[in-house]
């Protein structure tokens, strides 16, 4: 089912009292039409929609089945009411076959200045034509307006007169182009004959002038190109001179390099270091085996029980060679106290002595005979006589007589038996009650799980660093790590590495820098001075082109020769502009290669000052190394006496425990205090590692900077390179440059001698060019003449055509085959339009099958008729009980558009009733659209 979109558009809107938005209820109702007794499809009785009226403007939409899509045509009533009980407002309308607002419905059957239409009006002059029953038009005086016969005629006739319009024209302008064609030659011989002595006198007075203007630019160009030539020979050798300074400074930066250390996958070789270069560590019993270590070398450390011994100087077999060493610092800090040995009281730890005393006080002290008083007992009971006891407090405790004994009474003698216990002995497994079921779960002795081999599981949580049961590691239980530290650099060895990086540099970095920069900045100069001279070079060879065109200007000559040499000119300038785009590069690479000279400098001296901080931070890190040393050793003998307190405190607390529980605490005070010794440990450690990995990371930062020093004599050679090439560059361009002047120089001399011929060359191109331009004139004014005249024919014969076309083609065809009309039996809404009241009669304008004819050729001819004219629409190809052609709705919209008075649709079976009833009952088939 077709549907289309009625939108309702509603002004926001509030209450008085309350001043909030409106709440609108709109309903739309059928009120008939669209009946299922004629076959077509129900519309919805009824839409409610509820909006609140918040925006400026809220649109409501239905989705409504056209009126006319059904039969009768649906009449639909729109209702609506603000609130609850405000005011309800109705209409009724036909909702149309298009999407349309509620708004613009009402206007939809107005035609802005028509007029009404009677039966009088038929056949009148400026009103509605009459049609006889064939269809045709008719006149004032009833005869046919547009009969085959005559619109044939008037055609013929048409033709006729064009014809003879054609040949008079024709012989027209055939008269006229000959008359112009011969005034134009006279013209044409005789401003030929006058211009041709004042060119000629123009002509030679323009090429004296050019000839020594050209002699002497020429001249001026040499001049400037010889000038060039000694500035860019100048500029060559200053380049020269720089690059053989930067050969100089490569071949001292090379020498400076070869004495560099080689690193092997980023290592110092041993056999390129000093024996100092690396330390090694020896543990020996005693001082006696110090002579003994006959592999040591400078720096190697020997570590005794009781001492550590350095070799400060060979051979090693000499035991005045071994200096001791002695802990520059203790533990850092014990109780905020520092030192090699501190002293711990028990004002140190008040709140230590107060727990001691607490637990103190808790104690039973005994007597002189070694006994604990009675007093001291308060909750002991203690035998007073047969049969009583006695509490600490003096009272007596009688005991009573046992009532039974597992159900015995009286004097008890308690047996295994009576008791229900069993004698003594071993006792199987299956008196006791689930040993069997825990044995099962346990693994035997012989198991295989206990003795074959598997990955082990990994170390709890805790015994890393910071863990409540840390594993505490010597530095020889470390896999590797006497061998590592074997192999760092001393600070002995850095010094010697110092001392020959600075050897190996230039004696006066400084000094050649600033004279690599003075050199680079004459060649910047003297290829400003080229850059300079070539732009001058370019204005002249700018002026030569502007004389040469001034020249042409002015003579109104196109000669191809001077346009030639002004090409070759401009090749000439395009050289020199390459030639200075040349210098200009040049230019850039001297600026290019003084940064790089600065840049070299600049990491010379970061090298330099790199190498002053990696010694100082060896030092550092040996000397800190040296005393964390010290302190492992120091910490190691606080733990070694802490573990000798714990015992001796252990026994105390074991000794005190077995008369109070409390002194449990002091022991676990006692414990915590050798994890904070054993995790202090580990903290210092970790802080030697960490100073031995940033060891590791100042040698791979010397290592980068030799690296960058490689880099930067790669950068220097490919910058001599770049200056050969631009040296060879600029040779090229000066023989370029020469050849050119020369061939200027050659070309100059062909223009003499193609003066003579540039006259003639000019005198034809003349005398072509104005003939032509006279004739061309000439013919565009006969040719528009002509055109206008063949314009207008063809507009009469256009009008004639489609005034023919639009009263004879296809206009009411068939309508003589109309007969037997059945009725529809229901009048529609005929009777309600007030056309039929008013007795308006149709003037049929009729359009056949719109699927079968073509709009363009046919229904655009009825629109352009006389749109006061009524139109009627008779749909061929629908019956009595047929839906409307859906097509009659576009086809009528398009009339309405162009003006056109649209009246109605007639859709009937036309063809089975007689043409008279048609026409007499035309108010039972004829739907109407619009009036």
């Amino acid at each position: 089912m077709i549907k289309k979109q009625l939108t309702v558009k509603l002004m926001r809107s509030v209450t008085a009292v309350s001043r909030k938005p409106e709440n609108v209820e709109v309903t739309i109702v059928v009120v008939n039409g669209g009946d299922a007794a004629y076959d077509s499809t129900i519309a919805k009785f009824s839409e409610t929609q509820k909006v609140r009226l918040i925006e400026p403007t809220t649109s409501v939409v239905f989705d409504l089945v056209p009126s006319d899509s059904v039969s009768p045509p649906i009449l639909y009533r729109i209702g609506w009411r603000r609130g609850v009980s405000g005011k309800l407002v109705t209409h009724d309308f036909y909702m149309p076959n298009q999407d349309i607002e509620f708004d613009d419905i009402k206007t939809q059957g107005e035609v802005p200045g028509s007029r009404n239409v009677t039966e009088n009006d038929i056949g009148r002059a400026g009103w509605v034509p009459r049609l006889d029953y064939s269809g045709n038009v008719l006149d004032g005086t009833g005869s046919s307006l547009a009969t085959n016969d005559r619109v044939n005629t008037e055609i013929s006739s048409l033709r006729k007169d064009i014809d003879s319009k054609d040949i008079n024209i024709i012989s027209n302008v055939t008269g006229i182009v000959s008359n112009q064609t011969a005034s134009l030659r006279n013209e044409l011989s005789s401003r030929i004959d006058s211009t041709n002595s004042s060119l000629t006198e123009s002509i030679d007075n323009k090429t004296s002038q050019l000839r020594d203007d050209l002699s002497e630019t020429i001249n001026t160009n040499k001049q400037l190109a010889n000038d060039e030539i000694s500035s860019l020979k100048q500029t060559t050798g200053s380049i020269q001179t720089a690059v053989s300074n930067l050969s100089l400074a490569s071949s001292r930066t090379n020498a400076a390099l070869n004495k560099k250390a080689d690193l092997v996958e980023g290592k110092v070789p041993n056999n390129q270091l000093p024996d100092s270069a690396y330390t090694r560590v020896f543990n020996i019993t005693d001082r006696s085996g110090l002579t003994g270590l006959t592999g040591g070398s400078v720096g190697d450390l020997a570590i005794t029980p009781g001492a550590t011994y350095v070799l400060a100087e060979m051979p090693p077999t000499t035991e005045g060679n071994w200096q001791k060493l002695s802990a520059t610092s203790g533990i850092q800090a014990v109780n905020n106290k520092t030192g090699s040995s501190v002293t711990i009281t028990t004002e140190d730890l008040p709140d230590f002595q107060g727990k001691i005393d607490t637990l103190l006080n808790k104690k039973v002290d005994k007597d002189e005979s070694g006994k604990v008083p009675y007093a001291s007992l308060d909750n002991i009971v203690v035998k007073y006589e047969e049969g009583a006891l006695k509490d600490g407090n003096g009272s007596t405790i009688r005991l009573s007589n046992v009532w039974s004994v597992n159900g015995q009474t009286g004097d008890v003698m308690i047996t295994a038996e009576g008791i229900g216990a069993r004698r003594s002995g071993p006792i199987s497994q299956a008196e006791v009650v689930g040993l069997g079921t825990a044995l099962n779960s346990k693994v035997n002795a012989n198991d295989p799980r206990l003795t074959d081999s598997r990955t082990p599981t990994s170390h709890a949580a805790t015994h890393k660093v910071g863990g409540s049961d840390p594993l505490t590691l010597a530095i020889s239980q470390i896999e590797g790590l006497v061998t590592e530290l074997e192999g760092k650099v001393t600070q002995n060895d850095l010094t010697t590495f110092k001392k020959a990086i600075e050897q190996s540099l230039p004696e006066n970095p400084a000094q050649q820098a600033s004279a690599a920069r003075e050199f680079a900045a004459v060649s910047l100069t003297a290829a400003k001075v080229s850059t300079d001279k070539a732009e001058l070079a370019e204005k002249y060879l700018q002026d030569i082109i502007a004389r040469l065109r001034a020249f042409e200007t002015t003579s109104g000559e196109k000669i191809t020769e001077i346009n030639q040499l002004i090409k070759n000119i401009e090749a000439i300038k395009a050289d020199v502009t390459k030639e200075r785009n040349v210098v200009a590069a040049d230019l850039a690479s001297s600026k290019e290669t003084l940064g790089l000279i600065n840049q070299a400098k600049s990491s010379v001296e970061t090298l330099k000052s790199d190498v002053t901080s990696l010694k100082e931070s060896v030092e550092a890190s040996q000397t800190d190394v040296a005393g964390k040393l010290g302190e492992v050793k120091t910490s190691l003998a606080a733990v070694q006496a802490s573990q000798s307190d714990v015992t001796s405190m252990k026994t105390d607390v074991d000794a005190a425990k077995k008369a109070i529980d409390g002194t449990k605490i002091l022991v676990d005070n006692q414990k915590l205090a050798v994890d904070n010794l054993k995790k202090a440990f580990e903290v210092e450690k970790s802080a030697a590692e960490n100073t031995l990995s940033k060891a590791r990371e100042t040698l791979a930062g010397v290592t980068t900077e030799r690296q960058e020093v490689s880099r930067l004599k790669d950068v220097v050679d490919s910058q001599k390179s770049a200056v050969d090439q631009a040296k060879s560059a600029i040779d090229n361009s000066l023989n370029t440059f020469n050849a050119t002047v020369s061939d200027m120089t050659s070309k100059y001399n062909e223009v003499k001698t193609m003066h003579g011929k540039a006259q003639t060359y000019d005198q034809n191109a003349r005398e072509n060019a104005n003939t032509a331009r006279q004739m061309n004139i000439k013919i565009q004014t006969v040719k528009q003449d002509l055109e206008n005249k063949i314009t207008k024919v063809d507009e009469v014969k256009t009008a004639f055509d489609l005034a023919s076309g639009a009263f004879n083609e296809k206009i009411n065809k068939n309508i003589a085959d109309i007969a037997d009309i059945k009725e529809n039996g229901k009048v529609g809404n005929f009777e309600k339009e007030p056309l039929w009241k008013n007795r308006r009669t149709i003037s049929l304008a009729t359009y056949y099958a719109p699927d079968t004819i073509s709009p363009k050729k046919n229904w655009d001819r009825v629109l352009r008729h006389n749109p006061h004219i009524g139109i009627s629409i008779i749909n061929v190809n629908s019956g009595p009980g047929d839906k409307i052609n859906s097509d009659w709705q576009i086809q009528a919209e398009k009339a309405h558009a162009s003006g056109s008075h649209v009246v109605g649709y007639v859709r009937s079976g036309w063809g089975t009733e007689s043409q008279d009833k048609l026409l007499a009952e035309m108010q039972k088939y004829v739907d109407w659209y619009k009036v």
